[in-house]
């Protein structure tokens, strides 16, 4: 992702100042002076905390390492910590519990760095690490996302590499206890190659699980393309009903997030020969498809995470615009109909940002971090911005 510009040029400077919406809190951007990326959220009510990954790429072999801010609600910088095993690590997600205790997942290269471990890793409210765990699941394991069960177990998602079949990945969940111990661990594979990429756990400890699906080399499906994966499952890993969306084009799922009704809303980035675009979806309790819309707000539009705030309105976040020229991208759906949260046309920091993730705070307002590279290296962007629906003609009211 690293650009190599000196200078920006003047109308791209005044664009971005321009694009700053006027519903924004504060924004903090954070520069190590290496390459900086921001990736995953979580707020406590009191405390909001960004993960990521931290990269020097200066010496003779680079170095990847884990990086986690802790920031006050009013956007001060309390703490920095970096994680190292030893090998790269890549963070994916992480949660906070009710005692304020961090968990965050990724993944590590093993010793042969041919093939990875899932990471685990659990730090005080201090960011001490309390506990760490790697573990190999078959040849190549790696931990995409994870989330609070309501007995206080993490479960984690991802995907499990078995060595048998090259192109053969199998979804993977596991459930952790507060200790680390691992308390169950299954693979799942539906005849294609699969991978898990978000997950979330509803009040009766079922989840809802969405991936990948590509079929396999040997399908003689050589005009196959990458299909959607959403899997609800019991709290015992018992799959209770299993979807598969394609649109005809590639389907890259982002997130998963489920309302108080038991609705999960699934977003879909596609990748098209015109660009890249993003879809809603919403599954009902019993998995019927209820909607599947396109959102037509912004160019080259993709959703990289959503959430369902206390009013149900669903957020989601991303990027739209050109190609290495993108901004950050903030959508609410309501009504039926989309609308931007960030107006008038998303928001840039730098020549080219990404919103990687989405929570809500206590107050129901918005969090976003991602990744914006002014030019010379990227950094971590944060933003906090009120959760107010804007207005919008009603000509631009998209119906289901």
């Amino acid at each position: 992702m690293k650009r190599y510009l000196t200078l920006l040029p003047a109308a791209l400077l005044l664009l971005g100042a321009g694009c700053q919406p006027s519903n924004i809190v504060w924004q903090r951007r954070y520069d190590s002076g290496k390459e900086d990326f921001g990736r995953a959220l979580a707020a406590d009510g009191n405390d909001i905390v960004v993960g990521g990954s931290w990269r020097d790429t200066t010496r003779d072999q680079t170095v990847i390492d884990w990086q986690i801010l802790k920031y006050d609600a009013k956007g001060n910088l309390l703490w920095r910590r970096f994680y190292d095993s030893g090998k790269p690590d890549w963070l994916s997600d992480l949660v906070i519990d009710r005692q304020h205790y961090i968990t965050a997942v990724g993944w590590a290269a093993a010793e042969d760095s041919d093939s990875t471990r899932l990471l685990l890793v659990k730090f005080s409210p201090q960011g001490e690490v309390v506990w760490d765990r790697q573990l190999a699941f078959g040849l190549s394991t790696q931990g995409q996302a994870l989330a609070l069960e309501p007995s206080g177990n993490v479960v984690v998602c991802g995907s499990s590499f078995s060595g048998l079949d090259w192109a053969d990945d199998n979804l993977l969940l596991a459930d952790f206890a507060p200790d680390g111990s691992l308390l169950r661990c299954d693979t799942f594979d539906f005849g294609a190659d699969e991978a898990g990429q978000d997950v979330a756990v509803d009040r009766l400890g079922n989840l809802v699980v969405t991936g990948g699906q590509v079929p396999l080399p040997d399908s003689q499906d050589f005009e196959a393309t990458a299909d959607l994966l959403v899997v609800k499952l019991n709290p015992e890993h018992k799959v209770i009903w299993r979807r598969v969306y394609d649109s005809g084009d590639d389907d890259l799922t982002g997130s998963v997030a489920l309302d108080s009704f038991g609705n999960s809303y699934v977003a879909v980035s596609l990748v098209t020969e015109e660009g890249s675009g993003a879809r809603l979806l919403e599954y009902g309790p019993r998995g019927d498809l209820l909607i599947d819309k396109q959102y037509t707000g912004q160019f080259n539009a993709s959703c990289l995470a959503i959430a369902v705030d206390r009013a149900g309105a669903v957020l989601g976040c991303g990027a739209a615009g050109p190609d290495n020229t993108q901004h950050f991208l903030g959508f609410r759906f309501e009504n039926g109909w989309f609308s931007d949260f960030l107006s008038p046309r998303g928001y840039r920091h730098g020549v080219n940002d990404l919103a990687n993730a989405l929570v809500l705070d206590r107050d129901n307002d918005i969090i976003l971090t991602g990744v914006s590279d002014p030019g010379i290296d990227p950094d971590i962007l944060t933003l906090k911005l009120h959760n107010v629906a804007p207005a919008a003609p009603a000509a631009d009211r998209k119906k289901p």
